[in-house]
């Protein structure tokens, strides 16, 4: 068996917590920064002269390699709906194997990631792919491409980067998605092939090829906006209750200025209930320090874009008059003045939330996970924020998404 070595294609990219979790988990105890525990872990593998361990600690080795191609700095999750049937390649062993005319379903299966030796520069090439399946029907496709990139510094001085792109084929979930890295010399000055747009094309365009995907147009703008309206609705609640014995108070008040104006209520434009919601928007910014330190049992929206009927992009963000950090959505002029517009459209473009860690990572870095929702014509983008996205953040923040959007308007 041939030794492995320091793997300098994804020596950047691993994440020094993931890879003292790993250790420990192996039962190993090994001191020292990143490089010196890369190090000391390969020469225990090499050095093992118990075949079977050897055999079991490559393994988990490669596990821990491919999770650090798929999470980490890929922290961008591009979800394409599609439409799954009986004659779809990705539906069946049997499609699949006819598909790629091989024997088998093992003939398929390959890695190139402990070593990394067929990566070239600038051109995407295949890594990886494992197709699982059960009872013959295919469960889920994973297929990685790499390249490596090189840009040059400010003192002219080139650099390698090395970049991937994980891609799932869920025909259980009727979705494929494309995950890609947050990677920051991505719109470097004359870096042609940095953009992700470009990046997304390519790799779609690939998977449409290969496998004959069918795509489903959904517009998923309804979706952001039943997060929007649940995560806020629960917090404004109190206050809507204290309006409530002036309901019929409210209604004689808009009466009586409609006729001392001599004019009538126009179309859709509920006046009672608007002049309700700027008595309950003054009960909220008169106690505001109560209402963003309320707890949340699910997550906090922090900003969106609202695209009214007429094109006219808005965008709300906290922050507001107070120039705080990490205040609360509520805080934004903006946002008061275009929410029941808002709640007219039932629909938002794009949404950050801060969602409440209740996965079971222990690590401190991620006791609330931002998030930013975008939606586009044929796809929905999910971008992790702040911080590299480790596997446990990663399956508690993806199905919240399909959560918001089964509950009603």
């Amino acid at each position: 068996m041939e030794d492995l070595m320091i793997p300098g294609h994804l020596l950047e990219k691993i994440d020094v917590k993931h890879l003292e979790q790993f250790i420990k988990n192996e039962g190993l105890v090994l001191d020292g920064n990143k490089a010196m525990l890369i190090d000391s872990l390969i020469k225990i593998i090499n050095e093992e002269s118990d075949k079977y361990e050897k055999k079991q600690l490559i393994a988990s080795y490669h596990n821990f390699l491919l999770k650090t191609i798929k999470h980490i700095n890929n922290r961008i999750v591009v979800t394409y709906p599609i439409i799954t049937t009986e004659q779809s390649v990705y539906f069946s062993e049997r499609n699949i194997i006819e598909k790629f005319d091989v024997n088998s379903i093992d003939d398929l299966n390959f890695s190139d990631v402990l070593l990394g030796k067929n990566l070239k520069k600038e051109k995407f090439t295949k890594i990886f792919r494992h197709v699982s399946h059960t009872n013959g029907l295919i469960d889920l496709i994973e297929i990685c491409y790499g390249r490596i990139n090189s840009y040059k510094r400010e003192d002219e001085t080139e650099k390698e980067i090395f970049e991937y792109v994980w891609c799932e084929i869920n025909p259980l979930d009727d979705v494929v998605r494309i995950i890609l890295s947050e990677n920051p010399q991505a719109f470097i000055k004359d870096n042609s092939n940095g953009s992700r747009n470009k990046i997304r094309t390519e790799i779609i365009g690939k998977l449409k090829r290969d496998y004959n995907l069918t795509f489903k147009l959904l517009n998923e703008k309804q979706t952001l906006f039943k997060i929007y309206k649940y995560l806020t609705a629960h917090l404004e609640e109190p206050y809507a209750q204290k309006l409530e014995p002036y309901q019929e108070e409210i209604q004689r008040f808009v009466t009586t200025m409609l006729n001392n104006l001599n004019t009538e209520e126009a179309r859709n434009i509920r006046l009672s209930h608007r002049v309700r919601k700027l008595f309950e928007r003054n009960l909220i910014q008169k106690d505001f320090q109560k209402f963003i330190t309320k707890k949340v049992d699910d997550g906090r929206v922090l900003s969106i874009i609202y695209s009214d009927a007429v094109g006219g992009n808005v965008k709300a963000t906290s922050g507001g008059t107070n120039a705080r950090k990490d205040l609360d959505l509520q805080d934004s002029d903006v946002y008061f003045d275009t929410k029941e517009s808002i709640y007219f459209d039932q629909e938002l473009s794009s949404i950050v939330v801060s969602w409440v860690n209740k996965s079971e990572l222990k690590d401190d870095r991620f006791d609330n996970i931002e998030v930013r929702y975008t939606c586009y014509r044929e796809f929905y983008i999910t971008h992790f924020l702040r911080y590299n996205v480790r596997e446990e953040i990663y399956e508690y923040v993806l199905p919240k998404f399909d959560e918001y959007k089964r509950k009603p308007l």
